[in-house]
């Protein structure tokens, strides 16, 4: 499916998504653009923009997204989330905003997590990406990044501050996280994954 209107208020991607050249504004939403366990998704030359939680969230998903421009808004938390064993590549993309706040974390707690250990980790890569700041875009800035339960490679040609989480606490941290995790959500990840918890 190939996508060539001008914007779009949100979007959801489905399996074999090809996305060019299209704006996507996430404002009032919980993100902007959506992966959620669909496969072979590309983004190409496109804008994306806010979203309350993120910009881009990759969930049991795989995507490549390909010179694009990710634009938080003033209440994104974190421009780009990659979880729940989700795979996203990132080729000549810019990061835009402040450094007062994450540009990708990869591996965060999901509903997944809190019905089954040892969920796969999730992945990122980043190729010939850089930061720039929202005031000016020619002023390059490193990209801020977080790693829990996932693998983050870049290339010599990407500058990158990323912060890895040891084992030990990103097992605690999901440990108190699945004390807080409803029952009506362990339930729709038990149904999504059409399995039986082991936890």
């Amino acid at each position: 499916m190939s996508l060539n209107e001008k914007d779009t208020h949100g979007y959801a991607a489905k399996d074999g998504d090809k996305l060019e050249r299209k704006k996507i504004m996430g404002f009032g939403l919980s993100e902007a653009f959506k992966v959620s366990n669909v496969h072979n998704v590309y983004v190409a030359g496109c804008d994306l923009h806010g979203g309350k939680e993120d910009v881009v969230d990759v969930v049991r998903g795989t995507a490549k997204f390909m010179r694009t421009f990710m634009y938080p808004s003033n209440k994104t938390k974190q421009t780009v989330t990659v979880k729940g064993g989700g795979q996203a590549i990132f080729d000549r993309c810019k990061f835009v905003g402040k450094s007062d706040k994450q540009d990708i974390v990869v591996g965060d707690f999901t509903i997944y997590d809190a019905v089954q250990k040892n969920r796969p980790k999730s992945k990122v890569k980043l190729n010939r990406c850089v930061g720039v700041h929202s005031e000016d875009k020619n002023k390059k800035r490193p990209i801020y990044a977080v790693v829990l339960h996932g693998e983050l490679e870049y290339d010599e040609n990407t500058e990158v501050h990323v912060v890895r989480v040891p084992k030990f606490l990103v097992k605690i941290y999901f440990s108190i996280m699945r004390l807080f995790t409803s029952k009506e959500r362990k339930e729709e990840a038990i149904r999504n994954l059409k399995i039986s918890p082991d936890i």
